[in-house]
């Protein structure tokens, strides 16, 4: 693709300099074609290896992401404290508004470095391989074009109890995804198990706010505090509610 990208560009440079080269000779005769001709060809060839370098760097640069990683920002507070503490010293907005001027404090919300960054790590989710209480980046099943981040709390075989209707027994290829803060997140408790090719990558490390630093290992301590878990006869887990409480709105959950 870029090759044949490379050979357009070639040619069209050839065709454009051929044209100039063509109406110098008719309108100043052969003695001032050459130094005309070599200085428009040097330009053509800047600008042909600049498009040439850039158009490799974005091909290159996006196939990386995809394939390995890239940084993404949380918006929402559905993955709270995990994500977002709101007593982190990062989201007091008091404190930056005493001791840093507003400009940094505009720019900071502009650059979203007032929220948690995570790293996404796409070649760890290769082969749709994920485990309980990982946190996994996913295509929103509400709003495709974006981005959802939440907790795996059970795979195939598992059963989820609700209080919107009788359990659900996740079938093969599908996970049940739930926001650490249960009462503040839309997950799979509204739109059911998601498919498992939904599945981005897993967020593996917190790499900002500096103080925040940290890996992200699997933790079903979160679910735990929503449900009790207890292992069925074929090994699969159980998830039961301890209350009926209905997860709130949270104007769509944690979008990277």
């Amino acid at each position: 693709m870029t090759g044949r990208l490379a050979g357009v560009v070639h040619h069209l440079a050839k065709q454009i300099t051929a044209t100039y080269r063509h109406s110098l000779k008719l309108v100043f005769g052969e003695v001032y074609v050459a130094p005309a001709y070599r200085k428009t060809k040097r330009v053509v060839r800047f600008f042909y290896g600049g498009a040439s370098g850039t158009v490799l760097t974005f091909c290159v640069g996006y196939t990386f992401a995809n394939v390995f990683g890239f940084p993404a920002c949380v918006d929402g507070a559905s993955m709270t404290p995990t994500l977002n503490h709101p007593a982190a010293p990062s989201y007091t907005k008091e404190l930056y508004a005493r001791v840093v001027p507003k400009s940094y404090t505009t720019l900071r919300y502009w650059l979203a470095l007032d929220v948690d960054w995570v790293f996404v790590n796409c070649w760890a989710a290769r082969g749709l391989e994920v485990e309980r209480g990982e946190v996994v980046i996913f295509t929103s099943p509400k709003d495709p074009p974006g981005y959802v981040i939440k907790r795996v709390i059970a795979l195939e075989g598992d059963e989820v109890e609700t209080s919107a209707s009788s359990p659900v027994v996740l079938k093969r290829g599908t996970a049940w995804v739930e926001g650490d803060n249960a009462l503040n997140s839309i997950d799979s408790n509204t739109y059911g198990p998601i498919c498992l090719g939904l599945v981005v990558g897993k967020a593996s490390h917190v790499v900002w706010p500096p103080e925040r630093w940290r890996r992200l290992k699997p933790d079903l301590a979160p679910a735990i505090k929503r449900r009790a878990i207890e292992q069925k006869e074929d090994g699969k887990l159980r998830f039961v509610l301890h209350d009926s409480s209905e997860p709130a709105d949270d104007s769509g959950g944690d979008w990277m």
